[in-house]
């Protein structure tokens, strides 16, 4: 944003326009990840199969709704989400390694812990080395954006807050109840977290008489149940392995966070580790989309129709 601010200054700067023009160039950048990824032959999708793919994450997860708030924490999200979106569409487009690396750096800027999809990133970059000398090579160029984007991100965090892992969550009030008595990550709220994230569910809401979304937080699998696919996504190639694994390492740290995502539909740290769950949703429906995966598309963006009424409706 600070381009805009220099031309229009601070209060000139619409956030929410902002943000909603992030989350549509998400989506382009997905769909084009997703063309390349048949373009390599890894997967079999056709146009159409890449266009429901896309509007799965357009419009059947979080990203919609986050895409049309304009508030700091979604922002962060949402333009993180692009920038790693960038980040393997360049990888798997054979892009110089360092655009690669400035690419993921600027989404750690935003959500450090997605240095994990550097494990997808290099595996998918493997796949186009002839040896493992040349893929050493790439793998050092593209490294050193990311070592020194921490490293000026640590030095930031030790002028604001004394400490270079020090984000500042700890220091607001409301927040940091759970915190000052758990630390910022704690095995203790991973209960809390799952619950919230896997299968919490809506709750009734007396005054009005309707079953009404969690404020803080819902079961992905109801707000985007064609996530259910990825268990199809067994494939033992390094590709498949190295998404999984990512997956895995970057939802650690929003499991084992002292809060849920506060004021929320569904759950929004999701969005941190979109781009890999749909890098294993193309090798789970590898040779075309089916019939019943398409439906559970329809079920998750009607899921997400009454998320984005239910955030911004009266209520």
């Amino acid at each position: 944003m600070l381009p805009l601010v220099v031309v229009v200054g601070a209060d000139g700067v619409n956030t929410t326009l902002f943000c909603a023009i992030v989350g549509g160039v998400s989506a382009a950048l997905v769909f084009l990840l997703l063309e390349a990824m048949t373009w390599r032959r890894w997967v079999n999708l056709s146009r159409a199969d890449s266009l429901w793919l896309t509007a799965l994450f357009a419009f059947g997860t979080v990203n919609w709704w986050m895409s049309t708030t304009g508030n700091v924490w979604f922002v962060a999200q949402v333009t993180t989400c692009a920038c790693v979106a960038l980040a393997v569409l360049l990888t798997v487009r054979r892009a110089p390694p360092a655009l690669v690396g400035a690419s993921l750096t600027l989404a750690i800027m935003g959500r450090p812990h997605v240095l994990a999809i550097s494990v997808l990133i290099l595996a998918l970059a493997a796949e186009g080395q002839s040896g493992l000398r040349l893929w050493g090579r790439w793998a050092l160029s593209f490294a050193w954006p990311v070592l020194l984007g921490i490293c000026v991100l640590a030095v930031y965090n030790q002028q604001r807050f004394g400490s270079p892992t020090d984000f500042g969550y700890l220091h607001v009030p409301n927040l940091s109840e759970d915190g000052r008595l758990y630390g910022q990550f704690n095995l203790h709220f991973l209960p809390r977290n799952l619950w919230a994230m896997f299968l919490a569910t809506p709750q009734w809401n007396a005054a009005r008489g309707i079953w009404a979304p969690s404020r803080t937080g819902m079961s992905v699998l109801l707000t985007t149940p064609a996530f259910l696919w990825l268990l199809l996504a067994r494939r033992p190639r390094a590709l498949v392995c190295a998404a999984w694994l990512s997956l895995a390492v970057g939802l650690t740290p929003p499991l084992l966070y002292f809060t849920t995502g506060s004021w929320q539909f569904g759950s929004r740290f999701t969005l941190d580790v979109t781009i890999p769950v749909l890098v294993l949703l193309a090798f789970a429906m590898r040779s075309g989309l089916t019939v019943p995966f398409r439906a559970a598309v329809a079920l998750s963006v009607v899921a997400n129709v009454i998320g984005v009424a239910w955030w911004h409706l009266p209520r």
